[in-house]
């Protein structure tokens, strides 16, 4: 859904509520996570500037999976993702 708003209405959107939402959307749940990150690619591509203006408040929440430690017993699915 968010792609096509992107698509097809981006003179439309409020870009920096969209990208507060997209930034949020990275500390939530695996799934959504994703798709948050997903979308700031594309987001990206298409409003460069409104990234830049926004990146620090990006650094945190991409960073975070990234220095999670997985427990000792974490089954294969948790390890993949």
């Amino acid at each position: 859904m968010y792609v096509q708003l992107l698509e097809t209405c981006l003179d439309k959107l409020e870009i920096f509520n969209f990208l507060t939402c997209m930034i949020e959307g990275l500390s939530d749940q695996h799934d959504i996570a994703i798709l948050s990150h997903t979308m700031l690619i594309q987001l990206a591509h298409v409003a460069p500037t409104a990234i830049s203006q926004k990146l620090d408040e990006t650094v945190e929440p991409l960073k975070a999976p990234l220095s999670c430690r997985m427990k000792d017993n974490a089954v294969k699915s948790e390890i993949d993702k």
